[in-house]
Order: C-alpha cells, then structure tokens, then sequence
C-alpha cells in the first residue's frame, strides 16, 4: 500500500461520484472493517442511485457469471440463463450503483469472467444498461481475508485504483452524526490508535477479534441492549475489539456512569467543574453535545460559553458547540446562533464548516 493512494471516506465519496456519474469504474481497496461497503451504500444514496443488492463473486462460478448453457431449438444452439445475482443489474431501469465487493475473494476465472462486465458492460449477449454504474472494493491479499491477487489485465480496466484508510477524524465526524454513544466516541478521540488495530498475520493465526470502524459500531449496538450485565461487558467486549482494546474501554466507561452526570448537567442546569484529567475531558465534551436538541440546546451553548469565558478551555468549548450543531443543525436558523456568532466565542467559530 503506498500513501501516494490512499484517501479517507469523506474523500473517497468525493471523488467516486463523477466517476459514479460519467460510468468508470473505481477499485478501492482496504483492510476488512473499514468502511468500504457503507461508503458506496451513502454515495448511491446521496446521489439519488439504487444500490442493487452487491455482487459478491466468491459466491459465483465462471460459469454463473457468463451464465448456464442450456441446449435450446431442438439441441441446435445453446443459451445461457442470466444467474439470478446478476439479474438485478441487467434488468435495471433506473440510475443504479453495482458495488462488485470483496472482488478479491472471487477466483482468477470468476475475475476474467468479470473482466468484459467492467471495461466494456457487457456479458454475452446480455449488455448492461446505461443507468446502471459499477464499482469495485476488496481487501489486498496481506489481510489474510482469503483473497486473491488480481488479474493484471483487470488492473488495467479500473479508472483508478485507491486505498480507503482509517481516519480518526472522519470516522468521528460521521459517529457524531449518526448518534454513536459517547462512550465510544470520547474513548476514540482518546485512543485514537484503537479505531483500528489490525495485525493480519497475528488475528488470523489465533482467531483474534479486533478493533476496527465495523467493530466499534457492534460495540455500540452491544451498549444499547438492555439486560446486559455490566460485570459481563469486558467479556463481550473482547470479543469484539479484542482483549486489549476491551479492557481500556471498559475502564472508561466509569467516567459516563459514576464520574459525570451529564443529564443533572445538561437537563437540569446543574453546577459543574470542568474536569482536569484528558480522558474525563474527552468524555465531557462528548457527552454534554450528544443530548444535543430543541429543548436542551441553549444550555449546551451556555456550557460551552462558561468554559471559554470562565475556564479559558476555548478549544474544548469549540468541540462542544460544533459537535452540538452536527447533531441538531436546526439550532444554524435560530436567534439563538444568531446572537452566538457575535458572542465571544462564536466568532472563534469557523461558520463556514458548521452552517448548514
């Protein structure tokens, strides 16, 4: 993998969609977890596209993909029967993304099978439609996934190829957006190296589970399930994001249940003391803007305010409010951001990344 390739999500999703939009073909590749799948899903979406049911070709045969000979016109000819996988993209009829994923676990015939899909969109007789777009992910063989080398030949018929990687800030960007817990959030901000901590020779040898972006959003759903005894979380945990990364996670999560109490806090206008070591601070800052809505945003902006003005903590402040905005972005069309902006520390706000 070389840095000159390689790009995070949000430039990914960037670049992808005039390719997306013009039919070209980009192959993007990762470590497993990172995301890859889920970024064409939110591409397609963005767009306006269909994202048809992906292609998966370790789940196919050669002969699936050019489709089954059958003998036909009393055994004169033979034609093929179009497998169902594929029947999805031929018969589209509205602009639609093919995501061809975990391209590398297909076998070297399934590829070239493939070859004549991606360059010229055709298989057989059958041509795919002009609304119909492809793209291609898959993990690199180093990652112990099973996968293949690709052909060289296919290589050549990708407009690009490019490497997704894990960065801590768009991973949180999008984990602030989507309501992942702050728990996890401020331990990531934290820890910023167990986002994703992936040893392929080692996982795959002793069947390790591993922190990686996918991993965490377990984690996640792990945390919103009721009935879950605490004293069990580090056990589930390490299966999970493995054994390291579950035990420093499992002693953060005492800074949320005993340490701070953010609803006294945000919901009841509670006195508080902003704390001093970094990993509660992190847990402050994401918590506080994560109960972030019409009925508890002005306290947010007035917490954020007491700690530029009374704590001179300007940074962690400016952290609150744009992680508040991210979550309730109704508050940018309000007297109450209006009359922020030209406070003190509003105007140490870049309003160009928060306004929506």
């Amino acid at each position: 993998m070389s840095a000159n390739f390689t790009l995070n999500i949000k430039q990914l999703k960037t670049v992808v969609k005039p390719m997306i939009r013009n039919r070209k073909v980009p192959f993007v590749r990762s470590a497993p977890g990172i995301g890859k799948t889920q970024a064409f899903e939110q591409v397609a979406q963005e767009m306006g596209y269909k994202f048809l049911p992906p292609l998966y070709p370790s789940c196919l045969q050669d002969v699936e993909v050019a489709g089954l000979p059958v003998p036909v016109e009393n055994n004169t000819k033979l034609r093929r029967l179009m497998d169902e996988l594929m029947e999805p993209a031929f018969t589209a009829k509205e602009p639609s993304l093919l995501l061809i994923d975990e391209f590398t676990e297909g076998s070297h015939s399934v590829q070239a099978a493939l070859a004549p899909l991606i360059r010229e969109r055709y298989i057989g007789k059958n041509r795919l439609p002009d609304c119909v777009s492809i793209a291609v992910a898959g993990n690199e063989r180093k990652h112990r996934t099973g996968g293949n080398l690709v052909l060289t030949h296919l290589l050549s018929r990708f407009v690009t190829i490019v490497d997704l990687i894990a960065d801590v800030d768009c991973w949180l960007e999008w984990a602030v957006t989507t309501r992942i817990r702050p728990e996890i959030t401020s331990f990531i901000k934290f820890q910023p190296g167990l986002l994703l901590d992936f040893k392929p020779d080692q996982d795959f040898e002793h069947g390790n589970a591993y922190p990686n972006p996918r991993s965490w959003v377990y984690v996640d759903d792990t945390l919103n399930l009721e009935g879950i005894p605490t004293d069990l979380e580090q056990t589930l945990f390490s299966g999970t994001i493995g054994e390291k990364a579950a035990g420093m996670f499992t002693a953060h999560l005492p800074i949320f249940r005993t340490n701070l109490n953010l609803l006294d806090i945000v919901t009841r206008n509670a006195d508080f003391k902003f704390p001093k070591d970094l990993a509660t601070r992190w847990a402050f800052c994401f918590g506080v803007p994560s109960l972030a809505g019409e009925k508890t945003i002005k306290r947010i902006f007035e917490i954020a305010n007491k700690l530029h003005s009374t704590s001179k903590e300007s940074e962690f402040a400016k952290i609150i409010i744009s992680q508040a905005i991210a979550i309730y972005p109704q508050v940018c069309s309000t007297d109450l951001w209006f009359k922020f902006i030209d406070s003190p520390l509003g105007k140490l706000i870049d309003n160009s990344r928060v306004m929506v």
